[in-house]
């Protein structure tokens, strides 16, 4: 620590059920922006994106964030983390943007708003 600071911290972490995640991408899914869940580990959640060609040709980029499990009401519930940790095919490094809208999108889905 630098000498005379006091640590402070600020973030706006947020974390959203694994069904919720599938739901909000589900809804922001359409013809020209895809959304999937591609894959659920026990520590890790893949998440897909593809802005098809003009011939419908996919081109995935994944984003990976962190993920643990925990009992929610007697059940066992994914839990995702919405910080992204890696993004894989993500050639140009700006493909991360269209991962953006998700952290908004959950807490309107979860609140109702």
């Amino acid at each position: 620590m630098f000498e005379g600071t006091k640590a402070k911290l600020a973030h706006d972490t947020v974390i959203v059920d694994l069904n919720t995640l599938d739901k909000v991408l589900q809804a922001n899914s359409g013809v020209c922006h895809r959304f999937v869940v591609a894959k659920s580990s026990p520590n890790r959640v893949k998440v897909g994106y593809s802005n098809p060609n003009e011939y419908g040709t996919d081109n995935w980029t994944y984003a990976t964030y962190p993920a643990y499990h925990n009992k929610i009401g007697g059940e066992n519930v994914c839990i995702v983390v919405l910080e992204i940790i890696r993004m894989v095919n993500d050639p140009l490094d700006e493909n991360w943007q269209a991962f953006d809208f998700i952290k908004d999108a959950v807490k309107k889905e979860v609140s109702g708003k």
